[in-house]
This record gives C-alpha cells, sequence and structure tokens, in this order.
C-alpha cells in the first residue's frame, strides 16, 4: 500500500508543471494556462509578494521587452549602434533600451510623430498588433506602408493576427487597452503557432 502511494505521489510529480503559484492566478482563471506557460519559460516575471496582476494594463515598454527578448534574431546580424533611431523619451539608462534600440533596428517600432515611443504609456490593441506582426515576420514596414494608403494604419497587421487566429476581427478595437494578462495571451498564441528557428 505504501509503495502503491509513493509510487502515485512520484508520477504526479512528474506530470504536474512546476507552476509559480501567482496568488492572483487561480485555477479558472482566463488566463491562466498562458501566463503558466509564459512563466514556466522564462517569458514573464512577476512582482514580489507572488502576484502577477493580469488586469492591470501592460505598458508599451514592458510589452515590447517581452516580446524583442523572444524573436530569434539572427547572430550573424550586427549589434546595434548609434545609427538607430532613439526615441526622446527614451534613455540609456532605462532597463528596456535594449528592446527599443534593438526593435528600432528592425523597423519594428517608428515611434509617435514628435519622436517619442511612450514606453510607460497603456498598450493598446492596435500598438500590440503592429508589434507583434512585424516582430513575428507577419508583415513587413514596407508592406504595412503600402497598405496605409488604403486602409487604417493598424488594420493589416490586426488582419494579419486575425488569419493566425491569435485575433477575431469583430473584436479588434484599436484603443482598447490590453492587460498583463491579454498581451501574455496573445504573445504566447503566436510563439505556439511560430516556426521555430
Amino acid at each position: 500500500m505504501i509503495k502503491r502511494i509513493l509510487a502515485t505521489l512520484a508520477l504526479l510529480s512528474i506530470s504536474t508543471p512546476a507552476f509559480a503559484a501567482f496568488k492572483d492566478v487561480p485555477v479558472g482563471h482566463r488566463y491562466r494556462n498562458a501566463i503558466w506557460f509564459a512563466e514556466s519559460q522564462g517569458m514573464v516575471q512577476g512582482f514580489k509578494g507572488g502576484w502577477f496582476k493580469p488586469e492591470q494594463p501592460m505598458l508599451r515598454g514592458e510589452f515590447l521587452s517581452i516580446v524583442m527578448g523572444l524573436r530569434p534574431w539572427g547572430i550573424d546580424e550586427p549589434e546595434c549602434d548609434d545609427l538607430a533611431w532613439i526615441p526622446m523619451d527614451v534613455s540609456q539608462h532605462d532597463w528596456f533600451f535594449p528592446a527599443v534600440q534593438k526593435a528600432s533596428k528592425y523597423g519594428i517600432i517608428r515611434g509617435f510623430e514628435d519622436s517619442t515611443f511612450k514606453p510607460h504609456g497603456i498598450l493598446q490593441m492596435a500598438d500590440a498588433a503592429v508589434i507583434l506582426a512585424r516582430a513575428y515576420g507577419l508583415i513587413t514596414v514596407e508592406e504595412q506602408m503600402e497598405l496605409e494608403q488604403t486602409t487604417t494604419w493598424y488594420w493589416p497587421a490586426a488582419q494579419a493576427l486575425a488569419a493566425r487566429g491569435i485575433l477575431k476581427s469583430a473584436d479588434i478595437m484599436p484603443n482598447k487597452a490590453i492587460t498583463r494578462g491579454e498581451a501574455v495571451a496573445m504573445i504566447v498564441a503566436l510563439e505556439k503557432a511560430s516556426p521555430k528557428k
């Protein structure tokens, strides 16, 4: 009997993933699986005290840092240099500076008309769609700029995500604030659907 119990416990220890039990991501939470996967893969971390804050708005700098940290950029690519466009509101001392610099180099971001990126601003659906579509190669900057001549600036990227089931066309609300849970779910879905290099 004791051997059977020990064998059962051993099986559970193997088959049950080691999940950092965030206090605010209980069993049944709609983004729990995505958050667990992201945390287990080292894609995201929580806050002190065991919180993840899935309903808190995701910031633009946070989102860009996660995405840029995941993409398999070519190892033969030269290091980012001083020629890369750096937004006026981003400094080399900011923790998200490397992500902004790399994203600028690869054309993932273009910033606003006032030459800022607003890294501390709340991420909106349009921003998330464009960053993801460009970073994962679903649409090039040139393609988007060409399509922008006949449609809204974010629409080509949003449609590219919708075609892969990441977004639903009927649910695309460009100015909708994206929560941390939603953002992670979008990234995880696209990461799983993307071929690994």
